[in-house]
Parts: C-alpha cells; structure tokens; sequence
C-alpha cells in the first residue's frame, strides 16, 4: 500500500555495497548538497538486512522480499512460542498468544505498508525470555550474556523498539 516497500527492498542492496563495496552512507541525493548519513540516520540498525542478503544473492531482486517477510514472521513466531512457553509452560496457551503476537491488525499494516523491521519480535522476544530466566533460581550467568546479546541484536535489527522494550524491562524489573 504504502511506498516502504521500495525502500525495503532498496536497503538491502545499499547496505551490501557499504559492507562489501566500500560505499560511504552518505547518500548525496537526499538533502542535496549535502547528503544524508543514511547509517547514521537509521542507527546502522540493518542487522535484518544483512539476513536478508543470501535471500537476495539466491533469489534476486525484488523476488527476496516476500520470502524475506516470511521468514522474519515465522522466526518471531518461534521466538514468541518459547517465550510464552516459558511463562505458561502450556503448549496450547503458548501457541495462541505467539499466534496472537504475529497475525494481527498492527502486523498486517506494518507489512502492507513495507515495514517487517517493526514487526520482527525475534530478538525482542528472546531477550525477554532470557530476563525471566534471569530470575529464576538458581541464576545461571549465561543467560545475561543471551540476553545482551539478544537486546543488541535488537538495537541492531530496531532500535526504536529496542529502546522502548529497555525501558519497559528497566521499570519491570524495578
């Protein structure tokens, strides 16, 4: 519906000639004369892009995408199950709520309207998984180190939704 799509898809060849082509983020077409620090601009929070480039190099342009989407929406969907499985610990209930978590009207825009970064929950759902696990006893060390893994990994995928689940995390765990 929305023009996103063609930046999303767009994205994922820009950050490949930056990675491997040594292309500067600076675009110099937008905010001409000077440009636009594109990495800068977007947190350098292209981590889901840097997924989707085998899908790219496999399949080709634009045919990735969708299959791209698919992918994050299932994995959000496992991320979620463990995550409510560890809280429930009931398979049906579980199921339900993840099922909840990725098939709903808010999902549905943000992929109509070519945005599945704001709706990618995998590494957001594992590190609240890893912060319940956090407090249950006995501790074990690991997984703090899962779970700042997982919320940089989330600052790197979305940092906008990284930055709100840190700070819902922060009063939670106060």
């Amino acid at each position: 519906d929305g023009v996103d799509p063609i930046g999303s898809i767009w994205i994922v060849g820009f950050v490949e000639e930056v990675l491997f082509q040594g292309r500067s983020t600076i675009v110099p077409e937008l905010y001409s004369p000077y440009g636009l620090d594109l990495g800068v601009h977007e947190g350098f929070a292209w981590l889901d892009t840097v997924f989707a480039m085998p899908l790219r190099w496999l399949i080709g342009t634009p045919g990735f995408y969708h299959l791209h989407v698919l992918l994050t929406m299932v994995f959000s969907f496992i991320a979620c199950y463990w995550l409510f499985k560890c809280i429930s610990n009931r398979i049906g209930i579980s199921l339900i709520l993840a099922h909840l978590m990725v098939v709903n009207e808010f999902v549905y825009q943000e992929i109509s309207y070519g945005r599945p970064t704001q709706v990618n929950w995998i590494f957001g759902a594992l590190f609240v998984l890893c912060s319940l696990k956090l407090l249950q006893k006995p501790t074990k060390w690991h997984w703090s180190l899962i779970a700042g893994l997982c919320f940089g990994f989330y600052c790197l995928t979305y940092w906008f939704g990284a930055a709100g689940l840190g700070f819902v995390m922060l009063f939670w765990l106060v």
